[in-house]
This record gives structure tokens, sequence and C-alpha cells, in this order.
């Protein structure tokens, strides 16, 4: 028997977006009208929460009769909704337990949007008015969760994508994630992004990602450091020439007549040919990768950085310095904190998460002098500094190790379009003079 297809949109648009994909998928599946289904959320109201969307997903879910056992549905999900899945999945399932078989994920927000955290003023522009239906909202709630480096983002990742035990694999879910690499036109491209569709980076759509562990707790000079991949397979593809609108083919056709073969198959292919399927994707994005002047979009990576204490409070003003020990260090500084490092953005609510975005095109170019990369760290409270009897140590000061990545080490950490997760652990200390005890 043929499983139910349910199609979701992404923040902002309702439904009836995504009819003109409802059609084409209806004709390049042969499926049933009475088995395709659309999925409907409010996404503008400022309290709404992910949470609450997975606990309404659930019930629409069974009210609509749709099947709850195992691997006996369809998803298509855009944008936002990416989020609202994977909340959905992680609240009502294990990964034994799940209903979905195939999983197509359109341009996901899946490690959040440059854009969420604009003003009011900013969406009334891109959206021609903010919506009537909710006068003066905007969907706040959703919006701070999909800034980048946000806590929300942080702990949903931990979950899914570093869990020993993965929802999506070959004979479990079969996750295909689909961005494109071209941005608006007109009006909307003052938005558009280098390395992005627009609305979400190639990196941030991405759910193969890798979390580090960089601890200075036990020793400042040798800190301990541990990379962990992300469980699970996620087959991912970059899609020519679409947009985040045009890849649900808003305008009854995709921009690029691959993209809707890419979704088809998403939705086709068996557990057999699952890891097939994603490794020639992969070499897809490897020959894109390897025309870089011709895809110079293709040529970023993300990193989503926390940086906390022993104690397990966040630390909140730090600055990061990337140095090598080359004989022109210099240059490498200057070359890397201007041209590699193209953005740093401190997430509105905790700025103990940030996000910085690299060009992985230019940081090569930058290895070929230098065997190592340095990462120090300046952090207030600077233990010491001003009579200041608690904080941390600082690389600066030579009292506590920068952090130092061989050549692998880099290459296996900041790769082209993903996403790392990279959580520093200080050592807060007290001076003797923080608390004595005399004799009478």
């Amino acid at each position: 028997m043929q499983r139910p297809l349910i199609v979701i949109h992404g923040w902002s648009e309702t439904s009836h977006a995504l009819k003109p994909l409802c059609n084409l998928l209806q004709q390049a599946l042969a499926q049933p009208v009475q088995s395709l289904y659309v999925g409907d959320y409010l996404s503008m109201h400022d309290d709404i929460s992910f949470c609450d969307l997975s606990a309404a997903m659930m019930s629409a879910w069974q009210t609509s009769g749709l099947p709850l056992t195992q691997y006996s549905a369809d998803v298509v999900v855009h944008s936002t909704a990416g989020i609202i899945v994977r909340q959905w999945l992680l609240d009502h399932f294990t990964p034994d337990t799940a209903p979905i078989k195939h999983l197509v994920m359109l341009a996901p927000a899946n490690f959040g949007s440059y854009l969420a955290h604009k003003g009011r003023s900013f969406f009334a522009r891109m959206l021609g008015g903010l919506n009537h239906q909710t006068p003066g909202q905007m969907g706040g709630t959703l919006l701070k969760s999909m800034e980048l480096g946000s806590p929300y983002l942080w702990q949903l990742a931990q979950r899914d994508c570093f869990s020993k035990d993965s929802f999506f694999a070959a004979n479990k879910i079969l996750c295909t994630v689909l961005i494109g690499d071209t941005g608006y036109q007109g009006t909307h491209a003052i938005v558009n992004e280098l390395g992005s569709d627009g609305t979400i980076r190639l990196a941030n759509a991405n759910l193969n990602s890798q979390y580090v562990v960089v601890d200075y707790n036990k020793d400042l000079m040798q800190p301990d450091y541990q990379l962990i991949p992300s469980s699970g397979s996620i087959a991912f593809a970059i899609c020519n020439n679409e947009n985040h609108h045009t890849i649900t083919a808003s305008s009854g056709a995709f921009a690029y007549p691959d993209t809707l073969k890419k979704v088809i198959d998403g939705l086709t292919v068996s557990d057999q040919q699952f890891d097939s399927w994603r490794h020639s994707l992969q070499q897809e994005q490897e020959k894109l990768l390897r025309a870089a002047k011709k895809h110079p979009a293709c040529q970023f990576h993300s990193s989503m950085l926390h940086v906390t204490d022993q104690y397990h409070n966040e630390v909140t003003d730090y600055f990061l310095a990337f140095s090598t020990s080359a004989t022109s260090s210099d240059q490498f500084d200057m070359v890397f904190h201007q041209d590699v490092i193209t953005q740093v953005h401190l997430n509105s609510t905790n700025q103990a998460y940030r996000c910085f975005r690299m060009n992985i095109a230019k940081f090569d170019e930058l290895l070929k002098h230098s065997e190592q990369l340095s990462i120090g760290l300046t952090v207030h409270p600077t233990l010491g500094s001003h009579h200041t009897p608690v904080g941390y140590r600082s690389s600066l000061q030579g009292d506590m190790a920068a952090i130092q990545m061989s050549r692998h080490q880099i290459q296996q950490l900041f790769q082209k379009n993903k996403t790392s997760f990279i959580h520093i652990i200080l050592r807060r200390e007290q001076t003797s003079q923080t608390f004595q005890i005399d004799a009478v």
C-alpha cells in the first residue's frame, strides 16, 4: 500500500503556497489525491514556540487519521518546518517507532537563518506588511529560536544530531536535504548572502555536522580536545539556480529541472539504495567544489560556539584570536581575520553563544603556508587583572595555552557546507583573598 505524503510549509507561509509543488509531486509520483496531505500551522504569532507546534502537529496528525505505525508515511518540509518535524520526532517517538520513512527537507533552517534576528521593520519590508491576522506580530519566539547560535538550536542538535541512536539512516528514516545555491532577484536581493539561498546558508541546512569539546578544566596548558561526528546518515545536495522560494516550485516549476528528480528520488529511494544515493549526491557536490571559481557559493563553513566554565555558568565576554607559528604569522593573522572569517554573530539572547562563518577556499589557500592553527582566548573577568579576585586565565598572558590544531584537525573540523558545534569549557578560579578564615 502506498504511504501517505504530507507536505508542510515554512515560516510566514500557508499551505496555499505549496499547491504547485503538490501538483508536481502528484504527477511525478502518481500519488492518489486521497493520500496527499498538506500541513498548515500558525507561524506569525509571537507566543508560539516549536514545542507548541510539535504538540499541535501531533494532535492534527491523529485527528487526520494519519498512521502512527513505524515508517508508514512520507513527509516533505520547507524551511522552518524542518525544525518542527525534528522537534516532533524527538517529543513523541524513538528512532525505532518513528512513523516517517522518507523525509525530504527543502531549504531547511536546521541550524538557523542569518535573517532571523532582523527587526520588525525589516520583515514588514520583505513581506509587504506584517501579517494582518496577527497585527504587529511576526512569530517572535520562533524567530528567536532560529537565530544563529541560539541555545534552542544547540539543544535540538544535541538531542538528534549527536545522540547515540539516530533517527536518520538506512533502515530508519531516509532523510534528504536539498538547498539552492542562488539568492533572490529584484527587491528581495537585498538579503542575499554568498553561500546561501537568500534565507538559509548552505552550511546551516546540512544536518551532517560535528561537535567539538575543548575542556580546560583539568589542565590549562593541555586542554582536552574531542571531536564527535554527527550520528546517522543524511543525503545532502546543492540544487543549481534554486533560491529559498523557487525550491518549492512556487511558480509551477523548479528553476532547474534536475531539482524535481532529486525530490522524487528522495521520496522513493529504498533502504538498500540509500547509501549509494547519498554518496552519489556527495560526489556531485565535490564536483561543484572542485569548480571553485565557477561556484563560489559552495565555499563556506559555519561554526556555532558556546563558552561555559566548569560550573556550567555561561561565559559571555570573550574574544577568540586565530594565529599561526609560521614565519609569516602577521600576514596570516591579518588575512585570516579579514578574509577567512566573513562574519561573526553574537546571539541576542545569550552572548555565550556565537556563530562565525568562514570562507574555506581562502582558508585552504592560507594553510598552504602553515601546518598548524592556534586559537587564543581572552576572557573577562581576567584573573589577577585590576585586583580581580575571581575570573579566568588568558592565552594572551601565557598562563593558559591556546587551542593548537594540526592541519588534519583543521580539515576535519572546518569543512565546506557544514556546521561545527564547538563547546569550550574554561576553568573559573578564585584568589585566596576571595574567602579567608583566620584564627581569633
